[in-house]
């Protein structure tokens, strides 16, 4: 078992803290019971999935086939882990793909190995940038997004939300 560290930034208003402003984001131990942690991030036309903490190098061949230095994967299935029916979930991941649509992607999906939840069909999205990707998931009320840099270990970026007023 490993600790794997991710970031967690804030959201508000879809707007975030661009990564170089050190003071606004924090790191933080990701515990073993974050299932974003343990999910496997399945590339339709992958053999392997993407982990947390861990290199694909199925991916950084397609990476390097494909020019691109960055990916980012993305849903918009589940609001803040809220289960919609699958209808709306498909709406917004039809929605999400329009925004992605002049970048280079492929179809995935994020499945629970344990079989808990069902999968959540998504995006791997190439030479994204990090504060794009982040802006994205913001903008569908995701609780993470998994991001990487072709040749590194697949990093869980943890998005952090305003609590409402009471």
């Amino acid at each position: 078992m490993f600790n794997s560290v991710y970031i967690i930034y804030p959201c508000l208003q879809s707007r975030y803290y661009i990564a170089d402003r050190i003071a606004y984001f924090h790191l933080k131990i990701c515990s073993v019971t974050n299932p974003y942690l343990h999910t496997h991030y399945h590339i339709d036309k992958f053999n392997q999935p993407i982990l947390i903490g861990q290199k694909s190098d199925e991916l950084d061949l397609y990476l390097e086939k494909e020019n691109a230095r960055t990916w980012a994967f993305i849903t918009a299935y589940n609001p803040m882990s809220v289960v919609l029916n699958p209808e709306e979930n498909e709406r917004r991941n039809q929605e999400l793909q329009k925004k992605i649509n002049y970048y280079h992607y492929l179809m995935g999906e994020g499945r629970d190995p344990s079989g808990e939840w069902i999968p959540e069909r998504s995006y791997l999205v190439l030479n994204i940038s990090r504060e794009n990707a982040m802006s994205l998931a913001c903008s569908f009320e995701q609780k993470a997004i998994v991001f990487g840099n072709k040749g590194f270990v697949a990093e869980l970026i943890e998005l952090d939300y305003p609590k409402k007023a009471r």
